[in-house]
Protein backbone atom coordinates (compact mmCIF):
# COMPACT_ATOMS: atom_id res chain seq x y z
CA UNK A 1 0.00 0.00 0.00
CA UNK A 2 1.30 3.46 -0.86
CA UNK A 3 1.85 6.11 1.79
CA UNK A 4 -0.88 8.22 0.19
CA UNK A 5 -3.34 5.34 0.42
CA UNK A 6 -2.31 4.54 3.98
CA UNK A 7 -2.67 8.13 5.21
CA UNK A 8 -6.39 7.87 6.19
CA UNK A 9 -5.60 4.70 8.19
CA UNK A 10 -2.76 6.45 10.02
CA UNK A 11 -5.02 9.37 10.89
CA UNK A 12 -7.76 6.99 12.06
CA UNK A 13 -5.29 5.22 14.38
CA UNK A 14 -4.24 8.58 15.82
CA UNK A 15 -7.89 9.55 16.24
CA UNK A 16 -8.70 6.31 18.12
CA UNK A 17 -5.82 6.88 20.54
CA UNK A 18 -6.79 10.52 21.07
CA UNK A 19 -10.41 9.60 21.77
CA UNK A 20 -9.35 7.45 24.72
CA UNK A 21 -7.76 10.42 26.50
CA UNK A 22 -10.77 10.89 28.75
CA UNK A 23 -11.25 12.76 31.97
CA UNK A 24 -10.27 11.07 35.22
CA UNK A 25 -13.30 9.44 36.88
CA UNK A 26 -14.17 10.73 40.31
CA UNK A 27 -12.53 8.61 42.98
CA UNK A 28 -11.30 9.13 46.51
CA UNK A 29 -8.02 7.32 45.81
CA UNK A 30 -5.34 8.69 43.53
CA UNK A 31 -4.63 6.62 40.48
CA UNK A 32 -2.90 7.19 37.15
CA UNK A 33 -4.24 5.97 33.81
CA UNK A 34 -2.17 5.29 30.70
CA UNK A 35 -2.90 3.79 27.31
CA UNK A 36 -0.77 0.75 26.55
CA UNK A 37 -0.26 -1.68 23.70
CA UNK A 38 0.85 -5.31 23.87
CA UNK A 39 1.58 -7.63 20.97
CA UNK A 40 -0.13 -10.96 21.59
CA UNK A 41 2.09 -13.53 19.80
CA UNK A 42 -0.50 -16.31 20.14
CA UNK A 43 -3.23 -14.39 18.33
CA UNK A 44 -0.79 -12.29 16.27
CA UNK A 45 -2.69 -9.19 17.35
CA UNK A 46 -1.75 -5.83 18.81
CA UNK A 47 -3.98 -5.38 21.85
CA UNK A 48 -4.71 -2.02 23.48
CA UNK A 49 -5.32 -1.56 27.20
CA UNK A 50 -5.94 1.11 29.76
CA UNK A 51 -3.31 0.58 32.45
CA UNK A 52 -4.22 1.88 35.90
CA UNK A 53 -1.58 2.40 38.59
CA UNK A 54 -2.42 3.10 42.23
CA UNK A 55 0.56 4.78 43.96
CA UNK A 56 -0.77 4.19 47.48
CA UNK A 57 0.02 0.48 47.38
CA UNK A 58 1.73 0.03 44.00
CA UNK A 59 -1.12 -2.01 42.56
CA UNK A 60 -2.05 -2.20 38.87
CA UNK A 61 -5.19 -2.91 36.89
CA UNK A 62 -5.69 -3.44 33.15
CA UNK A 63 -8.80 -2.85 31.05
CA UNK A 64 -9.23 -4.24 27.52
CA UNK A 65 -10.22 -1.23 25.40
CA UNK A 66 -11.60 -3.13 22.39
CA UNK A 67 -13.62 -5.72 24.30
CA UNK A 68 -14.62 -3.29 27.07
CA UNK A 69 -13.79 -5.65 29.91
CA UNK A 70 -11.33 -6.08 32.75
CA UNK A 71 -8.18 -7.89 31.64
CA UNK A 72 -6.31 -7.82 34.96
CA UNK A 73 -8.04 -7.17 38.26
CA UNK A 74 -6.34 -4.79 40.64
CA UNK A 75 -3.21 -6.56 41.88
CA UNK A 76 -0.20 -5.37 43.82
CA UNK A 77 2.87 -5.29 41.57
CA UNK A 78 6.10 -4.15 43.21
CA UNK A 79 8.19 -4.16 40.02
CA UNK A 80 6.42 -1.11 38.58
CA UNK A 81 7.15 2.38 39.94
CA UNK A 82 5.57 5.75 39.31
CA UNK A 83 8.82 6.91 37.68
CA UNK A 84 8.28 4.30 34.95
CA UNK A 85 5.02 5.85 33.84
CA UNK A 86 5.69 8.09 30.87
CA UNK A 87 4.70 7.97 27.23
CA UNK A 88 7.24 6.18 25.07
CA UNK A 89 8.44 3.87 27.83
CA UNK A 90 8.07 0.10 27.86
CA UNK A 91 7.10 -1.68 31.06
CA UNK A 92 6.81 -5.34 31.97
CA UNK A 93 3.60 -6.41 33.71
CA UNK A 94 3.51 -10.09 34.65
CA UNK A 95 5.79 -11.08 31.73
CA UNK A 96 3.94 -8.91 29.21
CA UNK A 97 5.92 -6.05 27.72
CA UNK A 98 3.61 -3.07 27.31
CA UNK A 99 4.36 0.03 25.24
CA UNK A 100 2.95 3.16 26.88
CA UNK A 101 1.43 5.17 24.02
CA UNK A 102 -0.59 7.87 25.76
CA UNK A 103 -2.08 9.23 28.97
CA UNK A 104 -5.55 7.94 29.76
CA UNK A 105 -6.92 11.16 31.27
CA UNK A 106 -6.04 14.81 31.73
CA UNK A 107 -5.27 14.32 35.43
CA UNK A 108 -2.56 11.77 34.64
CA UNK A 109 -1.15 13.90 31.84
CA UNK A 110 -0.93 16.96 34.09
CA UNK A 111 0.65 15.05 36.99
CA UNK A 112 3.12 12.88 35.08
CA UNK A 113 3.69 14.39 31.70
CA UNK A 114 4.14 18.15 31.70
CA UNK A 115 7.78 18.58 32.78
CA UNK A 116 9.15 15.52 30.99
CA UNK A 117 7.29 16.27 27.76
CA UNK A 118 8.30 19.92 27.62
CA UNK A 119 11.92 18.79 27.81
CA UNK A 120 11.23 16.25 25.06
CA UNK A 121 9.64 18.95 22.92
CA UNK A 122 12.64 21.24 23.46
CA UNK A 123 14.95 18.39 22.43
CA UNK A 124 12.90 17.75 19.29
CA UNK A 125 13.22 21.35 18.17
CA UNK A 126 16.63 22.23 19.63
CA UNK A 127 17.72 23.67 16.27
CA UNK A 128 15.05 26.38 16.68
CA UNK A 129 15.87 27.45 20.26
CA UNK A 130 17.36 30.75 19.12
CA UNK A 131 14.40 31.57 16.86
CA UNK A 132 11.74 34.10 17.81
CA UNK A 133 8.91 31.57 17.39
CA UNK A 134 10.44 28.95 19.73
CA UNK A 135 8.31 29.76 22.81
CA UNK A 136 5.10 29.72 20.76
CA UNK A 137 6.15 26.40 19.25
CA UNK A 138 6.78 24.90 22.69
CA UNK A 139 3.42 26.12 23.93
CA UNK A 140 1.69 24.54 20.96
CA UNK A 141 3.35 21.11 21.01
CA UNK A 142 2.81 20.73 24.77
CA UNK A 143 -0.79 21.97 24.76
CA UNK A 144 -2.28 18.52 24.26
CA UNK A 145 -1.54 14.84 23.58
CA UNK A 146 0.90 14.18 20.72
CA UNK A 147 0.60 11.11 18.53
CA UNK A 148 3.89 9.68 17.21
CA UNK A 149 3.87 7.47 14.14
CA UNK A 150 6.65 5.80 12.20
CA UNK A 151 6.06 5.81 8.44
CA UNK A 152 8.05 3.46 6.22
CA UNK A 153 8.11 3.01 2.45
CA UNK A 154 9.90 3.88 -0.77
CA UNK A 155 10.69 7.61 -0.79
CA UNK A 156 8.78 7.90 2.48
CA UNK A 157 10.22 11.29 3.39
CA UNK A 158 9.41 13.08 0.14
CA UNK A 159 5.94 11.52 -0.17
CA UNK A 160 4.98 12.38 3.41
CA UNK A 161 6.20 15.95 3.09
CA UNK A 162 4.06 16.28 -0.03
CA UNK A 163 1.04 15.01 1.92
CA UNK A 164 1.79 17.56 4.66
CA UNK A 165 2.13 20.50 2.28
CA UNK A 166 4.08 23.75 2.81
CA UNK A 167 5.20 24.56 6.37
CA UNK A 168 3.03 27.69 6.57
CA UNK A 169 -0.65 26.73 6.55
CA UNK A 170 -1.66 29.94 4.74
CA UNK A 171 0.74 29.10 1.91
CA UNK A 172 -0.52 25.52 1.95
CA UNK A 173 -4.10 26.68 1.41
CA UNK A 174 -2.97 28.54 -1.70
CA UNK A 175 -0.47 26.10 -3.17
CA UNK A 176 -1.66 22.71 -1.88
CA UNK A 177 -5.30 23.03 -0.75
CA UNK A 178 -5.74 19.29 -0.24
CA UNK A 179 -2.71 18.91 2.03
CA UNK A 180 -2.99 18.21 5.77
CA UNK A 181 -1.59 21.58 6.77
CA UNK A 182 -3.99 23.39 4.46
CA UNK A 183 -6.97 21.60 5.98
CA UNK A 184 -5.99 21.43 9.64
CA UNK A 185 -3.25 24.01 10.22
CA UNK A 186 -3.55 27.64 11.30
CA UNK A 187 -0.20 29.27 10.51
CA UNK A 188 3.51 28.50 10.29
CA UNK A 189 3.70 27.27 13.90
CA UNK A 190 0.31 25.66 14.46
CA UNK A 191 0.53 23.68 11.26
CA UNK A 192 -1.07 20.38 12.31
CA UNK A 193 1.83 17.94 11.92
CA UNK A 194 5.57 17.56 11.59
CA UNK A 195 7.62 15.56 9.10
CA UNK A 196 11.32 14.83 9.37
CA UNK A 197 13.50 16.21 6.57
CA UNK A 198 15.49 13.01 6.26
CA UNK A 199 15.47 9.36 7.25
CA UNK A 200 18.18 9.99 9.82
CA UNK A 201 16.69 12.87 11.76
CA UNK A 202 17.21 14.33 15.22
CA UNK A 203 13.66 13.25 16.04
CA UNK A 204 14.57 9.59 15.67
CA UNK A 205 17.25 9.79 18.35
CA UNK A 206 15.24 12.02 20.69
CA UNK A 207 14.29 10.77 24.18
CA UNK A 208 11.18 8.59 24.12
CA UNK A 209 11.54 7.58 20.47
CA UNK A 210 14.58 5.28 20.56
CA UNK A 211 12.45 2.14 20.68
CA UNK A 212 10.21 2.93 17.74
CA UNK A 213 12.42 1.31 15.15
CA UNK A 214 15.11 -1.32 14.83
CA UNK A 215 18.50 -1.15 13.16
CA UNK A 216 17.05 -3.11 10.24
CA UNK A 217 14.65 -0.28 9.40
CA UNK A 218 17.11 2.50 8.63
CA UNK A 219 16.38 3.03 4.94
CA UNK A 220 13.56 5.24 3.67
CA UNK A 221 12.17 5.84 7.16
CA UNK A 222 10.62 9.08 8.32
CA UNK A 223 9.36 9.75 11.82
CA UNK A 224 6.50 12.18 12.22
CA UNK A 225 4.09 13.22 14.94
CA UNK A 226 0.53 14.52 14.94
CA UNK A 227 -0.94 16.97 17.40
CA UNK A 228 -4.01 15.34 18.85
CA UNK A 229 -5.85 18.66 19.21
CA UNK A 230 -5.98 18.67 15.40
CA UNK A 231 -6.87 14.99 15.15
CA UNK A 232 -9.79 15.52 17.53
CA UNK A 233 -11.42 17.65 14.84
CA UNK A 234 -11.26 15.01 12.08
Amino acid sequence: MSLTGACPQLLHRAHVIANHCVERPSTTEERFALLAEWYDPTAALLRRFQLLFYPRDGSVEMFDVKNQRTFLRRTKYEELNQEDLFVGNRVNIFSRQLSLIGYGDQYTASKLGSKKERKQAADFYSEHQSKSFFNNLMQFVTSGPVIAMEVMGDEAVSIWRKILGPTDSESARKDAPNSLRAQFGTDGTKNAAHGSKGGESSLISSPGFEGLRSSKQRENIMLCHFLALVVFEL
